[in-house]
């Protein structure tokens, strides 16, 4: 159940915003206006939870009714069966979800707004929440060709409306506080020139008004974060609990060897290298492990979460929040593999995660291994055991690394979290870098998702920090 209180939570948020995952809204647009002669409807089931003063609703379940599962519906008016509303109802009753009704108006050209009819129905429903599911909201949205018009209702003493503002997760993204093009601001500085006459000063604002965590800022960390200060970005969350060392000089973007000599703290180092580019920025350092939950619970703040982390617990821990809070995710990682002290290959891959329809996660992308997470977090006798035993491989030995392979990957990560802002070319799902082969290869994966990505299931969109903390309790999360 979610962890607070309906009444208390009323008073903690002054807007309200419904994600729709990748894909979905075209889904709702296809179906409802797939025949405009008649006004179609369907439901969104939510999770829910509240960030800087906004009530996010995450959709989590579109539910399409079937023909026969309307009483009646016509160019002006439409009636769902009872019996689909009750099911529906106890689905959000056993999860503790809440119910966004959408509904089309097929014949609305530029603006659009609610029947007394619409009110009446409304009323009963939010009655019911109120009754039923205290932790829990209803909403509604009517929805033109063009248009649309969103509220959600609170229980505060009495039944009051807030308007909700829709959030896709389709490139361009959009972001708060980021305006449009249209908004009289001051130009961009010289330093962002360039960028704005290829790209746009849309692009531009929403990425200086992303909230960007970056976690593991080490030799793709640190480039990823020196290039988006570059690109324009401000607003950054870098998380990483190590200390500089003299085998990180190789490639750790603004280190130096005073660093290492001094064990200087890696967050302190790369924001430093940041603010000599903007001393602007805004930048929240965190030298803690992501796996505690004092850490990763600030992730659920983010705009975006860049994955830059060497070890398969904090990928994993990383791709649940991404999915049940659905906040886009980037996964950057490199690969070397030797043999007798040669290179025998080197990869490396970029993830762009938009979590929503046949969108993989990167547990099914097998990325983040499960069983070396858990015996990542084990004892030594544990890990020795299992790699005994073949669970594992390589216990307890550096992995390789070089800053060329290193600057391919970031680079092409930059480009991915760049269009992610500013929308110049279709999003990549998944790239694989062969180095030997100098090549750069699309992945195409199949339509299967896990337990963890796919709509609907026990992880996605649920907005709920317990389902984080029990599946990592066996990781050292605290």
């Amino acid at each position: 159940m979610i962890e607070y209180d309906k009444q208390k939570a009323a008073r903690s948020f002054t807007t309200a915003e419904l994600v729709l995952p990748f894909g979905m809204f075209k889904s709702i647009h296809d179906y409802l206006f797939g025949d405009k002669t008649k006004e179609y409807a369907c439901y969104l089931l939510c999770g829910q939870h509240i960030v800087r003063r906004t009530l996010r609703l995450l959709s989590c379940f579109l539910v399409l009714p079937e023909e026969s599962d309307y009483e009646s519906h016509s160019l002006t008016g439409v009636r769902l069966r009872r019996s689909l509303l009750i099911e529906v109802l106890s689905e959000c009753k056993k999860h503790g979800l809440s119910l966004i009704d959408i509904h089309s108006h097929p014949f609305a050209s530029n603006s659009v707004g609610f029947s007394g009819i619409d009110e009446a129905d409304e009323q009963e429903k939010a009655d019911w929440f109120v009754r039923n599911l205290p932790n829990a909201f209803y909403g509604s949205v009517v929805l033109a060709p063009n248009c649309h018009k969103a509220r959600v209702r609170t229980a505060n003493h009495a039944i009051v409306e807030v308007d909700l503002r829709l959030r896709t997760l389709e490139p361009p993204l959009s972001i708060e506080g980021a305006g449009s093009s249209t908004d009289r601001r001051p130009p961009f500085a010289a330093t962002l020139d360039r960028h704005v006459r290829a790209f746009g000063p849309e692009g531009q604002q929403k990425l200086s008004a992303a909230r960007i965590s970056i976690v593991g800022v080490g030799g793709l960390g640190a480039g990823l974060a020196v290039g988006l200060t570059q690109l324009g970005a401000t607003r950054f969350t870098l998380i990483d609990p190590d200390r500089a060392d003299a085998h990180n000089l190789n490639r750790v973007t603004g280190m130096g060897s005073i660093d290492a000599k001094l064990r200087s703290k890696k967050v302190e180092i790369v924001a430093r290298a940041m603010l000599r580019i903007n001393p602007k920025v805004r930048c929240r350092l965190i030298d803690e492990s992501v796996l505690q939950e004092r850490v990763w619970s600030r992730l659920i703040h983010s705009d975006l979460i860049i994955t830059s982390t060497d070890n398969h617990a904090s990928r994993m821990l990383l791709n649940v929040i991404s999915q049940v809070y659905l906040i886009p995710q980037v996964s950057v990682g490199t690969l070397i593999e030797t043999k007798e002290q040669q290179i025998d290959g080197g990869y490396g891959h970029v993830i762009v995660m938009l979590p929503g329809h046949n969108r993989r996660c990167l547990l099914c992308s097998k990325i983040v291994n499960p069983v070396e997470a858990y015996y990542e977090n084990a004892s030594s006798q544990h890990r020795a055991e299992a790699a005994k035993r073949g669970y594992i491989t390589n216990v307890d030995i550096p992995a390789p690394s070089v800053v060329h392979l290193n600057g391919v990957l970031l680079n092409l990560g930059l480009i991915e979290i760049h269009n992610l802002f500013c929308g110049f070319k279709e999003p990549s799902r998944y790239l694989l870098y062969d180095l030997l082969e100098q090549e750069i290869l699309h992945v195409v994966e199949d339509e299967t998702q896990c337990g963890v990505c796919s709509p609907g299931g026990g992880y996605f969109g649920r907005g709920d920090k317990s389902l984080v903390r029990n599946l990592f309790k066996e990781l050292g999360s605290q």
